[in-house]
């Protein structure tokens, strides 16, 4: 998978958006790849198929609007992107379809677009067009950080990759994701694993000795897969533990799986949109 060699950024000019931006860069300049940048908006003005491609580019507001939609994309590539000089391609509808499309066309390899949680909500809000990419795509997707609290502020370049896993069977691909992107950013790299503890049981044993047992399995997950990371597991649900432990290890990236998972309903893959909106710092889904 790595290194990432043609990226789409979806971008649309909001905070969020400009916010991503840096990450962009880095990851474009980390591995040598292309970058195409899409912005797709729906413009009123312009007639439903099939007479738009006939009648479109005669209308005088349509071609002032995306006259001015192209200056504002060139000023924000010429501000973040200078240098680099990547594609830029302007798409008339959905933001959904259009990057869909754009990512089958290129052949993209990753998709890297912010969340748009608004508001005093924001935090329990994940915008339609990203969750339907992470539910279609097929692949990764990074997603940036969509509010802040003030207890952790993600760095760029990347000096700590935390990797969550939930025993299953793309686990072990995730990791090795993890590790080649710490790797490459000299990060640290921690795995980790989020478990809602039961109440003391003849199955289940104490806590204490619960968690040893998922230590020793992680630990030896990440043997088998010949790689080197620390391991944690934390308290909670996947969203609020994986959260907690990307604080813990003052994480800059969180890299999830949702390949496999996305067919089998993994319990990951089911909290994934939370997990996402959850996390304090950009999150690498594969």
């Amino acid at each position: 998978m790595l290194p990432f060699r043609k990226i789409i950024f979806a971008a649309d000019l909001s905070e969020p958006c400009q916010a991503a931006a840096p990450y962009v860069r880095e990851m474009t300049e980390r591995g040598g790849a292309e970058l195409v940048i899409l912005h797709a908006t729906e413009i009123a003005a312009v007639p439903p198929d099939p007479l738009r491609p006939f009648l479109a580019e005669s209308l005088p507001l349509y071609a002032a609007i995306r006259k001015e939609q192209r200056e504002r994309m060139e000023a924000f590539i010429g501000e973040h992107f200078a240098g680099l000089h990547p594609e830029l391609l302007l798409v008339d509808g959905d933001a959904g379809p259009a990057i869909e499309e754009t990512v089958r066309r290129k052949a993209a390899d990753l998709v890297m677009m912010s969340t748009h949680g608004r508001g005093t909500l924001r935090r329990f809000l994940l915008g339609s067009v990203t969750a339907k990419m992470l539910h279609d795509l097929s692949c990764a997707v990074w997603t940036g950080v969509h509010w802040k609290d003030g207890i952790h502020q993600p760095r760029v370049p990347y000096r700590s990759i935390v990797c969550a896993v939930d025993f299953h069977e793309e686990d072990a691909g995730v990791i090795r994701t993890a590790s080649e992107l710490a790797k490459a950013y000299g990060a640290s790299l921690s795995v980790t694993h989020a478990v809602d503890w039961p109440e003391s049981s003849v199955l289940t044993g104490s806590p204490v000795y619960a968690r040893e047992v998922v230590i020793t399995a992680l630990t030896r997950m990440v043997h088998e897969a010949g790689l080197e990371a620390a391991v944690n597991v934390v308290d909670g649900n996947p969203a609020e533990g994986v959260r907690r432990a990307v604080i813990e290890c003052e994480g800059d990236l969180l890299v999830v799986g949702r390949g496999t998972s996305q067919k089998t309903v993994g319990r990951f893959w089911s909290n994934l949109y939370a997990i996402i909106r959850e996390s304090p710092c950009p999150v690498l889904s594969v």
